[in-house]
């Protein structure tokens, strides 16, 4: 079998082993490490040479099981919150998240939020100005929305009319149609689950 770190396998009853490419170009692959069809860990590589790993985790306490192992690592932690699932790819250092992208996808799979997240004073927080949310109608992207360091609305992007990108700043004044109504969730920046 190809090389898995053991303690991944402590439990597992049905490794198996895919290959696939990575939309990111020809020379882009990866191995993905599954038990009974869920991924528990992937190995990515560029022209042949190992360039990253991922470890897979589905609860805190795999979290926590893997970061016994590894101090050092890249997680990514997806769970379901009510509608919507949640991914968070974390990267740990000395066993500390110091950082983290969490994408957000509502229940047709369509990714509604993207956002990163850095340590702040010692804290891991909402990096505003690196938020975006995705608005989409009838299966299509319809806007965009980008956030200022504030968490205000800065910038719609319209995917149907490029013509009609808005400033966040105009909404309400004369001659500006789009309103805040209906799309209170894309108003700020969090939070980045809707509820």
């Amino acid at each position: 079998m190809k090389q898995i770190p053991d303690f991944l396998i402590k439990g597992a009853t049905e490794i198996t082993v895919k290959e696939e490419k990575l939309p990111y170009g020809e020379e882009y692959a990866a191995e993905l490490f599954l038990d009974k069809g869920r991924i528990i860990f992937e190995k990515r590589y560029q022209n042949r040479e190992l360039y990253q790993t991922l470890y897979y985790a589905y609860s805190p306490q795999e979290i926590a099981d893997i970061l016994k192992h590894k101090k050092n690592a890249s997680i990514v932690f997806e769970y379901v919150a009510g509608s919507f699932t949640i991914t968070a790819y974390k990267n740990y250092k000395d066993g500390i998240e110091t950082d983290k992208h969490v994408s957000v996808e509502n229940s047709k799979g369509e990714c509604i939020c993207f956002a990163k997240y850095a340590l702040v004073k010692g804290q891991l927080a909402q990096i505003n100005n690196a938020t975006d949310k995705n608005y989409y109608e009838n299966g299509e992207l319809k806007y965009v929305f980008e956030y200022s360091e504030d968490g205000n609305c800065f910038m719609i992007h319209n995917y149907q009319d490029e013509q009609n990108d808005i400033f966040g700043r105009e909404i309400g004044r004369p001659g500006v149609k789009f309103t805040w109504k209906g799309f209170e969730y894309y108003q700020y920046a969090a939070p980045i689950i809707p509820v």
